[in-house]
């Protein structure tokens, strides 16, 4: 779906779509991002580059609400000052197969200035284990792995194939 710039429909999203879902897409790829959201104030997911299984649910009232999606939306939606960050620590997210993600989300305002909503970067383990798991002078056993707060590790082991 990443891959479709714009439906046939003729709809105003499709042509909105199709201006700026391939900038998106872009940026999401030379980043690194697993996933690009845009959501409204009213916690419509109305915008990922992906669009699994959490595109075009509320995040307020909907299946993922609970969610470490639904959770950075309040969030950030709590402190709309500009520029201001708010960050998930990794955790499973189910419509993304249970990968884990974290979440960064910043506020958004329309070109009057007005509140319009939140833009969230999905975080992918990938690169931080890319990082992490480098074995040069590290010698046979030697690794760096990050661990959290409630002392569960964030990235992979280099020994571990799961």
């Amino acid at each position: 779906k990443h891959k479709q710039t714009m439906a046939s429909n003729g709809s105003a999203y499709s042509q909105t779509h199709g201006a700026y879902h391939p900038r998106f897409r872009q940026f999401l790829d030379a980043r690194g991002y697993y996933d690009i959201f845009l959501i409204n104030k009213e916690g419509d997911i109305v915008y990922t580059v992906f669009k699994e299984l959490d595109y075009a649910t509320n995040l307020m009232s909907g299946q993922w609400r609970g969610s470490d999606l639904g959770n950075i939306f309040r969030g950030a939606a709590q402190n709309k000052a500009p520029g201001s960050v708010t960050f998930f620590d990794f955790a499973p997210y189910a419509p993304s197969n249970d990968a884990p993600a974290s979440f960064i989300a910043t506020p958004i305002y329309d070109f009057a200035g007005a509140y319009a909503g939140i833009l969230v970067f999905q975080m992918p383990i990938g690169k931080i284990n890319a990082i992490m798991q480098q074995s040069e002078g590290m010698g046979e056993s030697g690794e760096t792995y990050i661990v959290g707060e409630d002392h569960l590790m964030r990235s992979d082991s280099r020994f571990s194939e799961e």
